[in-house]
């Protein structure tokens, strides 16, 4: 190839010289503007994506703030919230000496802001059983609270751990109402003055809450403590032996469980030590009736090696009678005869018949005997009764015969139809009559009890009717048309039949003749008993 000749080669030098300054003259001024644009925009789509994942982060933040001031109480009445809240609780797990505070105060946040704390403090004691499930519930409350301060130590110095020492401090914030300008919040909406029905815990417990209770059962505040060792003396104050059964606890679980007998007005003590800290005793007596103390017994002294000795009285009981004994009392003017039947082996057998005097009393042997029958037979014909008589019957047991009803005689017919007079009620006397402007009354009072009761006229007294107060007593009509006096100071059953009384205007003349009898003769031991 021949060589280019010198006006070729400056052409040339010419044409790359333009070319290269084409080239850097077109690239600033259209290509380097062209891919600044294309850089600006790539740097604005990053931006643009930046911006879009805050307000994603600023919108969770806005949902996680309305969720969690969804979760406090208003701020007029959050104090009070709060305080009622923490106390219902402690009463709830039945904490010992409870002690909460609670105090509205100020954060650390700008005072323009106007956002505080509600400040609590809760001071008991409990079982550490008990502070594991009080802390759980705690914790599942919907409320937004968190736990500043927490301290649990044993309140005994030696061994400790059964029962705990709580200092626990919560807070709970508080949000404005409302509040304007640039720093205003978000709408709050807090928890409503009808309570948190349906609202769910804000925070769920890392492990179920047997998880927990292995903080109980494993008790690190305790020491090591043998259970004690107790001997048992039982002095038996009843005139039967007893036999008696001795069980031991220790930690709620029981140890031992013994039996023995006791002779009666004799001491015995277990030929065996029981282990535990509570020992209970059950004594039976020989009907089968058990008798446990008032209180199980506590160990008081603590890690002591050496044994104690719990001592312990059972004593006798007043058994309820198994028998009846029963005295006759015979208002008629004649003698009478009493047949008696009782309960042997479950049936009613017969026994001898006695016989008590016109007027007389007679006081039977005592039997032994679930039930006890008796009917009286007059003389001449006619009786009364049967009454049955159990060892459950008011004593003392009193079978009182009153006089032998009239006989009276229907016209035209040859029958004769008998009627007696209810019975006297053996439980009560006269103790005192009145008589006021427009009324009388008979106060009559129980025998055994401290009852009484008032009588007025025309008001009924032993299945009759009182129609008139004596000075002398109270007269009482009977359904069969005869009169009886319930003397002053005595029995319902020494009631007085008023011979010869067969209307009301007979009564002053037959009360006379009552008085004249017992002039002078007036027994002052059957007067109020």
């Amino acid at each position: 190839m021949s060589k280019l000749r010198p006006e070729q080669r400056k052409y040339l030098l010419i044409g790359l010289v333009s070319a290269i300054g084409i080239y850097f003259v077109g690239n600033s001024i259209f290509f380097e503007p062209w891919m600044q644009v294309r850089r600006d925009i790539v740097s604005e789509r990053e931006r643009l994506d930046q911006l879009r994942k805050l307000q994603n982060t600023l919108d969770d933040r806005l949902d996680e703030w309305k969720r969690l001031t969804a979760r406090t109480f208003a701020r007029s009445e959050a104090q009070n919230r709060v305080d009622e809240v923490i106390k219902r609780l402690v009463a709830d797990h039945q904490l010992v000496e409870p002690r909460v505070t609670t105090k509205l105060a100020r954060g650390k946040m700008p005072r323009s802001k106007q956002m505080g704390f509600v400040e609590c403090g809760v001071t008991a004691e409990a079982s550490l059983d008990q502070l594991v499930r009080f802390l759980w519930d705690l914790y599942e409350l919907p409320v937004l609270l968190k736990v500043t301060s927490l301290t649990v130590a044993p309140v005994e110095t030696t061994g400790g751990g059964a029962v705990m020492k709580l200092d626990m401090k919560l807070a709970s914030p508080v949000f404005p109402e409302e509040r304007r300008g640039r720093d205003k919040y978000p709408p709050v909406r807090t928890i409503p003055r009808e309570g948190w029905a349906g609202l769910t815990p804000l925070r769920r417990p890392a492990f179920p809450r047997e998880e927990y209770d292995t903080v109980a059962m494993r008790n690190m505040f305790a020491a090591f403590e043998p259970p004690p060792k107790v001997r048992v003396v039982v002095h038996n104050d009843d005139p039967a032996p007893i036999d008696v059964r001795v069980e031991s606890f220790w930690q709620g679980e029981r140890t031992n469980a013994e039996s023995g007998r006791v002779e009666p007005k004799q001491n015995w003590t277990s030929p065996w030590v029981v282990a535990g800290n509570r020992v209970e005793l059950t004594a039976t007596y020989d009907d089968g009736r058990t008798y446990k103390p008032a209180k199980p017994y506590e160990v008081r002294k603590r890690f002591v090696a050496s044994e104690q000795t719990y001592n312990i009285r059972v004593p006798a009981y007043q058994r309820p009678p198994d028998d009846v004994e029963l005295t006759i009392k015979n208002e008629d003017e004649a003698e009478v005869t009493v047949a008696i039947r009782m309960d042997i082996d479950g049936q009613m057998t017969d026994l001898a018949a006695v016989s008590v005097g016109a007027r007389k009393q007679r006081k039977l042997e005592k039997r032994r005997t679930p039930k006890f029958e008796v009917t009286a037979h007059y003389a001449g014909g006619g009786s009364h009764g049967p009454t049955m008589f159990t060892p459950a019957s008011t004593r003392p047991m009193l079978f009182v015969i009153p006089p032998k009803p009239i006989e009276t005689v229907v016209a035209d017919t040859p029958a004769v139809t008998t009627v007696a007079a209810p019975p006297a009620d053996p439980n009560w006397w006269v103790s005192a009559l009145w008589t006021f402007p427009g009324g009388q009354e008979l106060i009559a009072s129980h025998i055994q009890k401290k009852e009484r009761k008032r009588i007025a006229t025309n008001e009924a007294l032993d299945g009759g009717e009182m129609i008139f107060v004596h000075s002398m007593g109270g007269i009482v009509k009977m359904p069969n048309g005869e009169y009886y006096l319930y003397p002053l100071g005595r029995k319902f059953t020494d009631r007085v039949l008023l011979e010869g009384a067969k209307s009301d205007a007979d009564l002053p003349e037959a009360i006379r003749a009552w008085y004249a009898r017992e002039l002078g003769l007036v027994d002052k031991t059957a007067m109020k008993p």
